[in-house]
């Protein structure tokens, strides 16, 4: 069969990956380099394809398995129905049949109901995205798969340096997603980050997929007000810009999340502004960036070893349940030797406090961070208020991080 560049460039792009994750996963049963026929082994390594029924994941899928076929290992497709969107099990159903018409084996449909109180701690799509990931995990140790493969692709990346910038405004936005995670044990590989979501489009059609566009990604709400726009314009020269300003003033994405508005408004508005593809260079920047600031992690890890005594169990599972056991005066969590942290530089400081907070699975701001960074100054008062009830205290040259019932059940604004 002959390939397109695109579907070429993404087999090499999940041999690259793997390859560097375990070099005897490449080629692991030597016949299969040999011409004619050949049946797996039931002891061959499993890799597992996380799907959605999208375009990336169904092109990742196709790509994946001509290359596991080629080395003798399996792979595995792993489709999570959360519930969430009407129809999602006739998606999941249909994402698991075209699965396995390319090949991959085992198809593991796993369907999953969000809790209500993950949803109101972390938010609709963080509970979900966060139970998606825990589903994909327990499977994953089912099947013992290698690694989990991850569709996203450039444009996500692009979407996601200007996500964190919009929102978090902190060195780590510059860096988008890594190429690799570990998740519980479970390395999680992103190979398709050179390539875009024209590619993957492109994959799939030449495979004749038929993929599942997610209607909150607006994909077809903007093209709809593009076309619109289009029919009444006759100075062609400027209707991208023109059709950027009409979907703002079309309301397009007001009801969207903001990853939605960012693809379908920003990023086009972005690369007719500035004449250039701002996909490639804000998916570049992230690639550049990284390493710096993987290296200013490590130095922060170190000093949060140093400076931090967890007194709990630091997974975010149980910050839903602190409050049932904490008193007035507040369950201490951690504690903090300000004469190791001061010890360190600004930068790491604020580096060590934020990562306190995403151990407790806090949803702590910017300013929250900066306010807890003062604190170990001695500057402003002796207490900062923390989202969901969680609380800093200075108390001489310790500071503690405790849970209070009280401010927990007064609930949280946002303001302090």
């Amino acid at each position: 069969m002959v390939y397109s560049a695109q579907m070429k460039s993404a087999i090499g792009a999940v041999r690259t990956s793997l390859g560097h994750l375990d070099r005897t996963l490449v080629n692991w049963d030597p016949q299969f380099v040999k011409h004619g026929h050949h049946e797996i082994r039931k002891d061959a390594p499993v890799i597992a394809v996380a799907c959605s029924g999208g375009r990336d994941s169904l092109a990742l899928a196709a790509s994946a398995q001509k290359v596991c076929a080629s080395w003798g290992i399996r792979c595995a497709a792993i489709i999570v129905d959360h519930g969430l969107q009407q129809n999602s099990d006739v998606v999941a159903a249909q994402a698991a049949q075209q699965c396995a018409d390319l090949g991959l084996d085992p198809v593991i449909v796993e369907r999953i109901t969000i809790r209500a109180s993950d949803m109101r701690h972390r938010g609709v799509e963080a509970a979900a995205r966060q139970q998606r990931y825990d589903a994909i995990v327990n499977k994953a140790r089912e099947i013992h798969a290698r690694a989990v493969l991850l569709a996203h692709t450039r444009d996500d990346q692009a979407e996601t340096v200007l996500i964190d910038l919009l929102t978090a405004g902190s060195l780590d936005g510059m860096a988008g997603m890594a190429d690799s995670i570990d998740i519980d044990g479970i390395p999680f590989l992103r190979p398709l980050l050179g390539l875009s979501r024209a590619d993957t489009t492109n994959i799939c059609k030449s495979l004749n997929l038929e993929y599942w566009d997610d209607p909150t990604n607006g994909d077809d709400l903007r093209a709809s007000v593009i076309e619109s726009h289009t029919q009444e314009t006759a100075d062609t020269s400027s209707r991208t810009l023109d059709s950027c300003a009409t979907c703002v003033e079309a309301g397009l994405g007001r009801d969207l999340p903001l990853r939605s508005r960012i693809r379908n408004v920003l990023l086009p508005w972005l690369s007719e502004f500035t004449g250039g593809n701002m996909v490639t260079r804000l998916a570049t920047f992230a690639q550049t960036s990284r390493p710096d600031i993987e290296f200013l992690q490590e130095q922060a890890d170190l000093a949060f070893r140093r400076a931090v005594t967890l007194t709990l169990p630091e997974d975010s599972a149980q910050a839903s349940v602190i409050s049932d056991d904490a008193t007035d005066n507040g369950q201490i969590l951690a504690l903090i030797d300000l004469d190791v942290l001061n010890d360190v530089h600004l930068a790491l400081r604020r580096r060590v406090m934020a990562t306190l907070f995403s151990r407790f699975g806090i949803r702590a701001s910017s300013a929250h961070v900066a306010a807890a960074v003062g604190l170990t100054r001695g500057n402003g008062g002796r207490v900062v208020q923390l989202p969901a009830g969680y609380v800093l205290k200075r108390v001489k040259h310790v500071i503690r991080l405790c849970h209070d019932d009280v401010h927990a059940n007064r609930g949280y604004s946002g303001k302090h």
